[in-house]
């Protein structure tokens, strides 16, 4: 497994994984699935298996369709996406190792369709400098926070879903918002970063260089309010003293200017 030079990432998906993340926990629902038990044991135990995708478009349902037709070794086709309702919202917050995790599986060799194939836990975890419990765990969050899918392959081995992948060249009226190409080296300084508030600052500061270099003038500064800062970070950040602290512990990559 081997990190790629360069790589894109959605400045949309940047911006949302630094923010609170709001998760349906569901009550209440209902199957219209195949009866046969033997369905039922599969698909629903599998990690790819999703009840509600009312929140998945076309493209995304597609991808996951090909992929448990042409790689999933049990060959068992779902009939029909069961239905949910009378749900209520989960407010959380993507961790340090989730963060850089789901990062980091943008710098793998990523298909077209946002499928990455036969991924070591003990790798990843190598890389990030955690266990493979976490990142079996982190997997599971990313994939609760509907920006993943993933499969297992063997004990150690993997496969994923990029959810979104396939958006993140669409422009503005087509309801995107690009993407910026980041660099492995970048990728292993964020990695690095040891404060997951440092760390989303950093992450807001790669889209923040991008939008205001939309001709790619070559600069490393960075204009921010710390009213912008404080709008992505948790309430316990809000206040200037926690910010500095934060930005303190950033990697060094930009030089960054703030202003009241």
């Amino acid at each position: 497994m081997r990190l790629n030079n360069f790589f894109k990432v959605g400045k949309s998906l940047l911006i949302k994984m630094t923010g609170v993340q709001n998760i349906i926990n569901s009550h209440e629902h209902y199957n219209t699935f195949n009866s046969d038990d033997s369905f039922k044991n599969t698909c629903t135990s599998c990690n790819l298996y999703i009840e509600d995708t009312s929140s998945l478009d076309k493209n995304t349902l597609e991808q996951r369709e090909a992929y448990c037709s042409n790689y999933c070794t049990k060959k068992v086709i779902q009939k029909k996406d069961s239905y949910c309702q009378n749900g209520y919202v989960i407010r959380k917050r993507l961790s340090r190792l989730q963060l850089a995790q789901l990062l980091l599986y943008h710098a793998l060799d990523v298909g077209a369709n946002g499928i990455i194939r036969d991924v070591s836990e003990e790798e990843v975890a190598d890389i990030l400098g955690c266990t493979v419990k976490s990142v079996r765990n982190n997997n599971k969050a990313l994939k609760e926070f509907n920006y993943i899918l993933y499969s297992r392959i063997s004990k150690d081995r993997f496969s994923v879903i990029l959810l979104d992948y396939n958006k993140y060249h669409l422009s503005s009226k087509d309801g995107g918002r690009g993407y910026i190409v980041m660099s492995s080296n970048t990728l292993v300084r964020l990695i690095n970063v040891e404060k997951v508030n440092s760390l989303r600052i950093e992450i807001r500061s790669l889209v923040k260089f991008d939008d205001n270099n939309v001709r790619r003038i070559k600069t490393r500064e960075i204009n921010m309010s710390y009213n912008d800062i404080s709008l992505f970070l948790p309430n316990y950040m809000r206040h200037k003293a926690a910010i500095d602290r934060a930005i303190e512990n950033t990697s060094g990559i930009f030089n960054m200017n703030f202003r009241k």
